[in-house]
Order: structure tokens, then C-alpha cells, then sequence
């Protein structure tokens, strides 16, 4: 009878253990799926080419500078000072969007291309001017 017990608490134990699952992180999930194949962006690569011109860019935060309480400084690209692009968050009400900023994670900016301190730029005043998309 007890090694009946403690076949039964066996076999149940390694029935619940091989049930539970162990997920990715989401991280790798979606690697593969942070770009919209569907919305067509400039690559930050070619920026340069493009000064002066409405752009959209699709590409990851490396980092960022809070300068006073309305403008921060996101770099793109790249990490300072080697980013290949500067994008300027401007204005109060887009400044309350930041905290949807993330380091490492891809971004979508669009706006007229311009340079700041020598290296291009893009300056958002409105929110609707970024976003973080992720498609599933």
C-alpha cells in the first residue's frame, strides 16, 4: 500500500510538472515582428540625402537627454555621440508621450528633416508625430 502512495504521488507529480509550460520572453517573440513591412520608412542610413524634405523613420532609441522641461533629446541610431540621427521632442504636451519612450525599443518619427549641432534631425511638436508599434 505505500509504495502504491507513493507511485500515485509520483505519477502525479510528474504529470502537473510536464503540463507547466515554460514561455520566451517576449522580447524574442516579436523580434522579428517590430517592423511594419507595410509602411514604407526611410533608412536611417540615407537620412543625409534627405535634408529639408517630410521623412518617416523607423528605428531604435539608444538613448536620450532631458535638456529642460520642454525639450528632451532622443538619439536614434546609435548610441551619443555616434547616432545618426537627433530627434527633438518639443512642447509640453508631447513631452507628457515620454514616458512611451523606451531605450531599445524601435519608434516610428516622421516630420520635416533638419540638422541640429551638425547631425540631422527631426523635430516633433505634436504626439502623433511618434509612436511605438508593435504588429502581432
Amino acid at each position: 500500500m505505500k509504495h502504491l502512495l507513493i507511485v500515485a504521488f509520483l505519477a502525479l507529480f510528474t504529470c502537473k510538472a510536464s503540463a507547466q509550460q515554460t514561455h520566451p520572453p517576449l522580447d524574442s517573440l516579436l523580434d522579428h515582428k517590430m517592423m511594419n513591412p507595410e509602411e514604407p520608412h526611410l533608412p536611417t542610413s540615407e537620412i543625409t540625402k534627405h535634408i529639408g524634405k517630410d521623412v518617416y523613420i523607423y528605428d531604435i532609441v539608444w538613448g536620450h537627454k532631458i535638456i529642460n522641461d520642454t525639450l528632451t533629446l532622443l538619439y536614434v541610431g546609435g548610441l551619443y555621440p555616434h547616432h545618426q540621427l537627433t530627434v527633438l521632442l518639443q512642447g509640453k504636451q508631447v513631452l507628457k508621450d515620454l514616458p512611451l519612450v523606451r531605450e531599445g525599443v524601435p519608434m516610428h518619427f516622421g516630420g520635416i528633416l533638419t540638422t541640429y549641432e551638425g547631425k540631422p534631425a527631426i523635430t516633433i511638436t505634436n504626439a502623433v508625430q511618434f509612436s511605438t508599434r508593435i504588429q502581432i
